[in-house]
């Protein structure tokens, strides 16, 4: 249902560039090849089953890291509370908030 919501999305907005998206069901990012990816867009997953919990977004965060070519994006929305700008920072060195309110926030991080 992701990969289907996520192609028309593009096919709505961006129907010009569908023909340069890849749209791909995996665990995390565990399957594709490392340093071949200028964008990641992701909304990662803060709860598993009834527990709220962070690992799988600092899964996602780190293999994001691995998948993106030097430069590229990693981009996500996430619930304000779950402290994902300090993650971020960790990981990648930097973390900008691109839009926010009081429940969620967009932030951008690049690889270096």
């Amino acid at each position: 249902m992701a990969i289907a919501s996520a192609k028309k999305n593009i096919e709505a907005n961006f129907a010009d560039n569908i023909g340069q998206c890849e749209f791909i069901a995996d665990d995390c990012l565990s399957q594709s090849t490392q340093g071949i990816t200028d964008l990641i867009l992701c909304n990662p997953p803060f709860h598993q089953q009834h527990a709220t919990t962070d690992h799988i977004a600092w899964q996602m965060f780190n293999e994001s890291k691995k998948v993106l070519k030097k430069g590229g994006e990693l981009r996500i929305i996430g619930n304000r509370q779950l402290g994902y700008h300090i993650k971020l920072q960790r990981i990648f060195g930097n973390c900008k908030t691109i839009a926010s309110n009081k429940k969620f926030v967009v932030l951008s991080s690049f690889k270096k």
